[in-house]
């Protein structure tokens, strides 16, 4: 363990390595030994690209079903615009041109998304081959580039502080050198409760971490590890039930002093760093450093190290801008920055705990390689989520988006940045431009105006800048508390590249998805790895109400980077390469291609009511183009459900909640998204809770939704109650028209039906309004009266 002591002011003396010139240093003087003892051994790639594996293969097969729905939609759209228009289409032009209208849009939309899938890749790593090429011989110190760990939290009550301490020691006893691993805690509520529920997670963490090294536990946070274990393990019997009883009490004690709102006095007083509370609201509080475990000074139960520790609470101020989560990252960077200064970080939520040990070894797979190495700014994994029912009931793991977008933009330029699971190269966080080089950054401007007025943190960036040899161990600068303290004051950033061009940017409430976008428009790269066992694992939204929630913040956020100055529409983005800037438009736009959903589905109904139509008669010829249309395009969706291992029951789920997320969350939060960028007014980042364990999740209990006044509900109450008029006018006109009147009506009748069974969540709710666990009124009439505008409205498009 070695300590440096850093400059007061600036200096492009000091060095720090970078881990790919690291790398390379190690691989070439490798090869040199290898050539000069005339030994030629072949040295094993780090990863590679899957060529055959099954995703490939379910990928060129579901190519065929493209292709066929493409030949279904030149044949449609042939016929739809081109041929004389029929007669119903003539009274019905209004009607006719706003559906043709949304067709041509969705189908432009769905055939861009495909272009994306053209280079679709799957890659593997492996981590064995990187622990005999990193840790030279036997006994040596540990030459694996440094790691910083960002795991943050905001609000003890929707994020209990034991759900956090298990992410913590999961951290903690990952399969890395203890010196090269530091863990940072940011509490954006300033709450003494998770400063104190550390605090004993460092006390448990000497007890647990060695028991997951011995014994080779592969689950390393304890709540899942006892929760899971399905029989005692006979080779170590006792230590397990050891163990699980003092878990048992540490997470007792923490929850005990979490539901009492209070940690007892006779502990408070005797924790260092106690006289920084109470504070006084969880968005008005000073700034809070302290390092709870040093490698240096701490060690477990066997004598071995452990990760640092250390808990950041940024400055906050009533009348200062925070920036959210973007904001929080961007202060443990530079608090980071002046202690650890590690080559690259990674981050975690509250509840995303590693469920691989390896996962850390798994990335450093990609960065360490000296042919891509120098051109990641990160590497994404995919996250699972636990307390699932089978069939995913709210699409919680978003398997569209894992195993199918990520997938295909990572053999363009690389995976989006998803937030949760992702290490950061610290190198790409501070290039602000092409190829920065900290030399010409001094003489052309500033430092204060780029990295902020401290100049121990600008002398930490000039090392990871200049990419300087010369650390062999994880050493950690001596900082006075004023120091460390300035760097997360609410006025460090002002009139600094904070959040505009290094760091996370600020600007949206996906502040991951728009960080990326940066990276990759200045030609960095990015790798999505995704290993057969889960290298993350994270809490599902516990009801269909926190899922609704959780995508509207994401719609408004990625809504919110299509009004930025960094749209993949807008030009002078060099870095960025064709198909990449069309996967950012598919994900950014996804909002709008909710609207064309939500008015598409308003229009048979419409027609109904007023007498009018959109579609031929059944016995029309022309019908069978409308059915191959349909039946194309669900049977191409069912067979990518089907090879994403859902079945019938789970491709009818995604159907269903992708319908509802349609019409509520991505067309609520592209709304909102645009009044804030209206008004000029900031994003308002939500929290969904989340539970201590299963018992407290609805997920697969029944509880479907817990239906409240949001205007969340407001979207689809309109469409139940609009398509429930419509069937009922359907029904009235065929028992009076007879067969007549089916064959004109069944297709807007059909299409009726398809949409309130898709919304039987939210018809569920309407059957029992005005009793517990219904609809509230206010809902239904807010929906009533945009009914009767939305009718007034057909009625003078009709005339």
């Amino acid at each position: 363990h070695k300590v440096r002591e850093q400059p007061s002011h600036p200096s492009t003396e000091l060095h720090l390595p970078h881990p790919l010139s690291t790398s390379l240093l190690l691989i070439s003087q490798s090869n040199e030994c290898r050539l000069s003892a005339g030994i030629m051994a072949e040295v094993k790639p780090l990863h590679e690209k899957v060529v055959l594996s099954p995703y490939v293969k379910r990928l060129n097969a579901n190519r065929a079903l493209v292709a066929v729905h493409i030949v279904v939609l030149v044949y449609y759209f042939r016929h739809r615009l081109i041929c004389a228009r029929p007669d119903y289409e003539r009274e019905a032009f209004g009607f006719w041109l706003i559906a043709v209208v949304c067709e041509l849009f969705l189908s432009v939309l769905w055939l861009l998304g495909q272009t994306t899938r053209l280079f679709a890749v799957e890659r593997q790593a492996y981590p064995e081959r990187l622990q005999q090429l990193r840790h030279g011989q036997a006994g040596a110190p540990s030459k694996l580039p440094a790691v910083d760990v960002f795991v943050t939290t905001a609000d003890p009550d929707k994020e209990p502080s034991l759900i956090t301490m298990n992410t913590v020691l999961s951290v903690l006893a990952a399969d890395y050198p203890t010196d090269r691993v530091a863990c940072y805690l940011s509490d954006d509520g300033g709450s003494l409760i998770t400063f104190w529920s550390l605090l004993e997670t460092s006390k448990f963490a000497k007890k647990w971490v060695p028991f997951c090294k011995r014994f080779d536990v592969q689950r390393r946070n304890p709540s899942s590890y006892f929760s899971r274990t399905l029989q005692h393990p006979a080779t170590h019997f006792n230590e397990w039930a050891e163990m699980k009883n003092e878990y048992e009490q540490f997470a007792d004690h923490i929850n005990l002093v979490a539901a009492s709102g209070k940690v007892p006095d006779d502990v408070l007083y005797s924790m260092d760093g106690y006289s920084k509370w109470p504070v006084e609201s969880s968005r008005n509080h000073p700034g809070i450093v302290q390092v709870l475990l040093d490698p240096g000074r701490s060690i477990d139960a066997e004598g071995n190290t452990l990760p640092y520790v250390i808990y950041v609470a940024r400055e906050k101020r009533p009348d200062r801008k925070h920036y959210n989560k973007a904001g929080a990252l961007n202060a443990l960077t530079r608090v980071s920055g002046l202690i650890t200064n590690a080559d690259f970080i990674l981050t975690l939520d509250c509840d995303v705990r590693i469920s691989d040990p390896k996962a850390i070894q798994q990335a450093m797979c990609f960065f360490v390689d000296p042919s891509i190495g120098s051109e990641l700014c990160f590497v994404q994994f995919p996250q699972a989520f636990e307390e699932v029912d089978e069939d995913d009931r709210y699409a919680s793991r978003m398997k569209s988006t894992y195993d199918i977008i990520a997938k295909s933009v990572d053999g363009i330029q690389g995976s989006f940045d998803f937030g949760a699971g992702c290490m950061h190269s610290r190198v790409a966080l501070y290039q602000y431009e092409n190829d920065t080089h900290i030399k010409s950054l001094s003489k052309e401007i500033l430092p204060e105006e780029v990295f902020g007025r401290s100049g121990q943190l600008f002398s930490s960036a000039v090392h990871v800048l200049e990419c300087q040899i010369g650390r062999s161990a994880h050493e950690v600068a001596i900082m006075p508390p004023e120091v460390l303290d300035d760097v997360i004051r609410c006025d460090y950033e002002d009139g600094t590249f904070w959040g505009k061009k290094i760091g996370w940017i600020y600007g949206s409430a996906c502040e991951d998805i728009l960080t990326g976008l940066v990276h990759h428009s200045r030609g960095w790269r990015s790798v999505y790895c995704s290993p057969l066992r889960s290298a993350f694992q994270g809490s599902a939204p516990p009801s269909g109400t926190d899922a609704l929630v959780w995508r509207k913040r994401l719609s408004c956020g990625v809504t919110e980077i299509l009004f930025s100055k960094y749209s993949p529409f807008r030009g002078g983005q060099r870095g960025l390469k064709f198909l990449q800037r069309i996967g950012y438009i598919i994900v950014c736009g996804r909002p709008s291609k909710c609207t064309a959903i939500f008015i598409y589905a308003t229009l048979p109904v419409l027609c109904l009511v007023n007498g009018k139509s959109i579609f031929p008669k059944m016995s029309d010829p022309a019908m069978f183009r409308f059915i191959l249309v349909f039946v194309s395009l669900y049977l191409n969706q069912y067979m990518e459900n089907v090879w994403m291992g859902s079945g019938l029951r789970g491709w009818w789920n995604n159907e269903r909640m992708s319908m509802l997320l349609c019409v509520s969350s991505w067309l609520l939060g592209a709304y909102e998204a645009y009044v804030r960028f209206v008004s000029g007014t900031d994003s308002v980042f939500i929290l969904t809770p989340k539970y201590i364990d299963s018992n407290q999740n609805h997920q697969g209990k029944g509880t479907s939704f817990v239906f409240n006044s949001s205007g969340l509900f407001v979207p689809p109450t309109v469409l139940i109650i609009l398509n429930v008029l419509g069937v009922a006018e359907g029904m009235r006109r065929i028992i009076r028209g007879g067969i007549q009147a089916v064959d004109v009506d069944l297709a807007h009748l059909f299409c009726a039906c398809w949409v309130l069974a898709c919304l039987g969540p939210i018809c569920h709710g309407l059957l029992r309004m005005g009793r517990k666990g219904g609809m509230p009124m206010r809902v239904v009439l807010k929906a009533c009266a945009y009914v009767a505008a939305m009718l007034w409205i057909a009625r003078l498009l009709c005339n």
